[in-house]
């Protein structure tokens, strides 16, 4: 018996695996999995100074976990400047890591986090900013009620500017935010997501249709992850926002468009300034912004300058602390582990 052809999807097939190519993005991208040692050694030296890593946990309103750490000073004041850095949509804590040589030599602590849904926190699906501002919220209380933070800034890339704007509307207490690559409302990316997913077709999916897929995309995320992607909407806030902010802005994106960034800043109310660097939405940043970055903090973190670290050129660099280039790994309390790689962590950003 001769073997039939393989059958070419047709058009409903085609629009239903891009509606669920769109829905799983949004809401259940691939989740980041990795092992305790890929957030670095728990004490190392960094430009001649000791620091130290320590891990813990606070709980959100729903009473989902949530998985801390806190890279600071070993040696340090009773109260620091702490800046909380929120990742991205399909990443986890360890996307702090990079940043770190940049932060900690300004004389600040840094806290980085699991949103609920994302890495090692508990929690089924990610919400681009509506669940992960309470999450924020819980973690800014922590901090305040343990007694050890003064001034908070906030760094988040895509998901997590956009939580940082939605929570600054609410605690005017904040002292900066850096945004790279926020997007301005759900509606607007969902319906570029839309837009996107549809063009990959070999059959050209109708207008009407595509109009049609955003709303069942809509009430598909609001029957999984109980949130309506028209109510999550950045630049709705903007306007009432007063918190000095840096809209970073990557020339190359390819997920989240330039203008979502350009139409935030032009409706910021507070202070705030705009960087445009060369890259795509998941390239490591360049030294160049961290720099920018750093002069930006030490304006509006209100850190004394006695404890800031040598402004060596390696620090502005994606190279971890305790990197030989400008430190090293020292001994610990407890079982020795050994480091692992964040390439060997699993995961994949897909769109904030």
């Amino acid at each position: 018996m001769a073997e039939q052809p393989e059958r070419t999807p047709g058009i409903i097939d085609q629009a239903k695996a891009a509606y669920e190519q769109v829905v799983c993005a949004i809401i259940r991208p691939p989740r980041t999995t990795y092992d305790e040692r890929h957030l670095g050694p728990r004490r190392f030296e960094f430009l001649g100074r000791t620091f130290v890593r320590e891990d813990f946990e606070v709980h959100n309103v729903k009473d989902e976990r949530l998985v801390c750490s806190r890279w600071a000073a070993e040696e340090r004041p009773p109260m620091v400047p702490t800046l909380i850095f929120m990742h991205g949509n399909a990443s986890a804590r360890l996307e702090a890591i990079p940043q770190l040589g940049t932060l900690l030599s300004l004389g600040v602590a840094v806290v980085s986090f699991d949103f609920a849904g994302s890495g090692l926190s508990d929690g089924e699906y990610v919400t681009l900013g509506a669940n992960e501002r309470l999450d924020c919220r819980a973690v800014v209380t922590y901090l305040r009620a343990e007694g050890k933070t003064s001034t908070i800034a906030f760094w988040g890339r895509s998901m997590g500017a956009v939580t940082a704007l939605l929570y600054a509307d609410e605690d005017n207490m904040v002292d900066a935010m850096v945004l790279d690559s926020p997007f301005a409302s759900l509606k607007l990316l969902a319906e570029e997501l839309v837009e996107r997913a549809t063009e990959q077709t070999s059959t050209k999916i109708p207008k009407f249709a595509v109009s049609g897929m955003l709303q069942i995309v809509r009430r598909t995320i609001r029957s999984r992850a109980k949130i309506d992607i028209n109510d999550i909407s950045a630049i709705d806030h903007t306007p009432k926002l007063y918190v000095p902010a840096l809209f970073c802005v990557v020339k190359g994106d390819s997920f989240i468009a330039n203008k979502h960034s350009e139409l935030l800043h032009a409706s910021y109310a507070g202070d705030k300034f705009i960087l445009s660097v060369e890259g795509d939405h998941n390239d490591a940043r360049p030294p160049a912004m961290h720099v920018f970055v750093r002069r930006f903090l030490e304006r509006y973190m209100q850190v004394p300058t006695s404890w800031a670290l040598e402004k060596r050129e390696s620090v502005f660099s994606t190279l971890p602390p305790w990197h030989p280039t400008h430190g090293r790994v020292l001994p610990s309390e407890g079982p020795a582990h050994d480091l692992l790689d964040l390439e060997d962590a699993s995961g994949e950003q897909t769109v904030g």
